[in-house]
């Protein structure tokens, strides 16, 4: 059996993205892909350290 390294899952990852169809995306595209997906957690990374285990903690009880 041979087991894939990282090295080789790694460029079958690469391998297998639709590079035309992301390259021509902007920043503003991918914006609008995250605010229509549900699924996606909050963007934190513009938030005060202070403020992250409250938001993390508080996104932990509201989906449960």
């Amino acid at each position: 059996m041979h087991v894939k390294r990282p090295t080789e899952r790694r460029a079958d990852a690469l391998a297998a993205v639709d590079w035309v169809r992301i390259d021509p995306m902007t920043d503003d595209d991918i914006a609008r892909q995250i605010a229509a997906n549900p699924d996606v957690p909050a963007d934190l990374s513009d938030a005060p350290a202070d403020g992250l285990l409250l938001a993390a903690c508080h996104s932990h009880f509201v989906r449960s």
